[in-house]
């Protein structure tokens, strides 16, 4: 880890400890509001999402249909929320880095195994 990025993880430790003494209620709310923004952005950035929950954007969890790792890469390039990651040059940069070279400057990657056949690719940001 970078160490400018020290700052700002203490600062998102600080902030996610208060949530330790948080009610039920409190603790229920934040998940429903965190999801309803997820969906959301979902909903708005990624193809995939649009048509897969195509009618069902209001509904409960348990009413959508299931998401499988072999669905998420077969539609990986419309499955992301940004438009500028394409699985081939994901796959291009994983294969040739050697760990901390951030994909499109701004990407960590991970990948699973691949024991299924496929390996799945997961990236993530500071945020």
């Amino acid at each position: 880890m970078k160490w400018s990025l020290l700052p700002k993880l203490l600062h998102t430790l600080e902030r996610l400890s208060q949530h330790e003494r948080w009610t039920q209620i409190q603790l229920e709310a934040y998940q429903i509001d965190a999801l309803d923004r997820l969906r959301a952005h979902a909903y708005a950035h990624s193809p995939f999402y649009q048509s897969f929950h195509l009618g069902l954007t209001d509904r409960p969890l348990y009413e959508l249909p299931v998401l499988t790792k072999a669905i998420m890469m077969e539609h990986f390039d419309d499955f992301v929320t940004d438009r500028a990651i394409h699985l081939d040059e994901l796959r291009g940069h994983a294969a040739n880095d050697a760990g901390g070279t951030r994909f499109l400057n701004r990407y960590w990657v991970t990948a699973t195994s691949g024991s299924s056949g496929h390996p799945g690719f997961f990236l993530f940001d500071e945020d």
